[in-house]
């Protein structure tokens, strides 16, 4: 579902978004209203999100029954299993996670690479995130991206390919200066290829940065990392399980966020 909407009007693509974000837990009228209009919202603007749901209807053509009613004047997406991107994403990356638990980075790969291949560009309901609950959905899908990359390096070292992930890494620190989960894996991908003295290097250089930027140090685990590395212990002694979490209690159950269920 992300080539086909392209001719909708912005408000008919806000109001799929939210669709897609709430789930089957669905919105009301009044509800997504409130969402597309905020406190400037017409009178007639109930009467507005059923046009613009009978739009959405027309574009999907023979998958119309997707869109249906719920509550006394709501609406919920029920679109099939793998027929929205997102979701499809959030599951392969658990999947991922669940593979790295079981010792299958390779597995785990495959996973990655599928998820992140569902991705144009970097950011998410770039057209649409005017309203503040998609810009807030928007800023999840783009964490959780950001997830996935930590994944994908991580399964990288456990198959030992410290070399080959070290040029994406140091790119990845220079865009996300203050995130560390990619700061320990550069410093670990340095010392498994043993470049022991740029991860000590690297690690003085974000710690400065860190202090001049915010006013703290690096965390205890980016600061164990450095030591263990000053310390001549193995990398892999170094690297914790797991480097990073992305498992959500509620995933099992359903995507979506239930900020507006329909009454």
């Amino acid at each position: 579902m992300t080539d086909w909407h392209g001719g909708l009007a912005l408000k008919s693509r806000q109001l799929l978004a939210l669709l897609l974000t709430v789930g089957r837990d669905g919105i009301s009228s009044e509800r997504a209203a409130h969402f597309l209009w905020g406190g400037d919202q017409p009178a007639s603007a109930p009467q507005m999100v059923r046009c613009h749901v009978m739009k959405l209807r027309s574009t999907l053509g023979r998958n119309r029954q997707w869109i249906k009613h719920c509550g006394a004047t709501g609406y919920r997406l029920e679109a099939r299993d793998g027929e929205v991107d997102a979701w499809v994403f959030e599951r392969l990356l658990h999947q991922a996670q669940r593979s790295l638990d079981r010792g299958a980075p390779a597995k785990a790969l495959q996973h990655l690479e599928a998820a992140t291949a569902l991705w144009r560009g970097d950011f998410a309901l770039r057209d649409v995130c005017t309203i503040v609950e998609l810009e807030a959905e928007a800023a999840r899908l783009e964490e959780l991206k950001s997830q996935a990359e930590e994944l994908a390096i991580e399964a990288h070292l456990l198959q030992g390919n410290a070399h080959g992930i070290i040029p994406r890494l140091m790119s990845l620190v220079i865009r996300h200066p203050l995130r560390e989960v990619f700061l320990r894996q550069l410093m670990l991908a340095l010392s498994a290829t043993g470049r022991h003295i740029e991860a000590a290097a690297t690690y003085q250089k974000a710690r400065k940065q860190f202090i001049e930027q915010v006013g703290m140090e690096p965390s205890t685990a980016t600061a164990r990392v450095h030591e263990g590395i000053l310390q001549g212990e193995h990398w892999r002694k170094l690297m914790p399980r797991p480097l990073t979490s992305v498992l959500r209690a509620e995933f099992d159950t359903y995507p979506g966020i239930p900020f507006a269920r329909a009454s």
